[in-house]
């Protein structure tokens, strides 16, 4: 059941909320395909932080493992980041339901490698990451 809309998109499901916003999983009306939309109110403290952030992620398009940003818009008092949906779930999710809650050696490289690459890919374009988890 739809959760209301915005602009040309169709908020379908709460994907998460921060403390200035809310992503949700949301159906692009015009091109006809699911995205990420990360609501933030424009009167937030660190709105103009959010839109370089934005920014910078453009900059990285095109790396397997950092999500693209489609768009950013603003839309009355509201700011949209548009960005790519990435299926499946959270690390920390994916702990809970593993055996003994943590990863074995070799997924473990696997997934320290990926966010490495994507770093790199960062680093290589003068890009520092300053909360990585």
């Amino acid at each position: 059941m739809p959760v209301g809309t915005i602009g040309k998109y169709e908020r379908l499901d709460i994907l998460g909320h921060g403390t200035s916003g809310v992503v949700y999983l949301a159906w692009d009306t015009l091109l006809r395909r699911n995205v990420a939309l990360k609501e933030i109110r424009a009167d937030a403290p660190d709105t103009d932080r959010i839109v370089q952030e934005a920014r910078l992620l453009d900059k990285l398009r095109g790396h397997p493992h950092i999500v693209e940003v489609h768009s950013v818009d603003l839309i009355g008092t509201t700011l949209l980041i548009d960005m790519e949906l990435v299926k499946g779930e959270t690390l920390a999710a994916y702990l809970k339901n593993a055996p003994s809650n943590r990863l074995e050696p070799a997924e473990a490289v696997r997934v320290a490698v990926a966010v490495l690459e994507a770093l790199n890919h960062a680093h290589t374009r003068r890009i520092v990451h300053k909360d990585v988890k």
